[in-house]
């Protein structure tokens, strides 16, 4: 098994925080700005270079605007890809632990969404003051910069 470290892409913008929310809301939309701690790790599993099965781990500080309020961490393994083309789908499961629990989002990703618009995650529960959470995290900005996620929870 191969690891190695590469500087923030696209998929990275799956950091978590806030930006005016409490770190308590739930039952409504709240946005969050996450900030990648450190380099993501790629790990190349299966045929050297882009194949089905290599995973992206991703870390970061969630913060509501300058507060620090959680941490992010995201799993992303490619599920679907052409080393011809580079083009790739990422299935991505995120957990954001907040002082009120945790909410936990999955979704499809291509490698076009990564480069050039905002994506969409089913959030599929939850613990604490979200047990009972599910909605949609969107990300709206992707990128190596802190990426604003709004989260819709019902």
């Amino acid at each position: 098994m191969k690891i190695t470290r590469f500087l923030p892409i696209p998929l990275v913008a799956l950091g978590l925080v806030a930006a005016n929310a409490s770190a308590h809301d739930h039952g409504h939309g709240f946005q969050l700005t996450g900030k990648v701690i450190a380099p993501p790790a790629q790990i190349d599993l299966g045929a050297p270079g882009l194949s089905a099965g290599d995973q992206q781990i991703i870390s970061m500080d969630v913060f509501a605007g300058p507060k620090k309020v959680g941490e992010s961490h995201v799993v992303c393994t490619i599920v679907r890809a052409d080393p011809a083309t580079k083009a790739s789908i990422t299935q991505c499961d995120n957990v954001t632990s907040l002082p009120g629990g945790q909410i936990v989002a999955s979704g499809l990703v291509t490698s076009a969404q990564e480069e050039t618009s905002p994506f969409i995650q089913a959030i599929t529960g939850g613990t604490g003051a979200y047990r009972n959470a599910h909605g949609q995290l969107t990300v709206s900005e992707a990128g190596p910069q802190p990426a604003t996620l709004t989260f819709e929870i019902s």
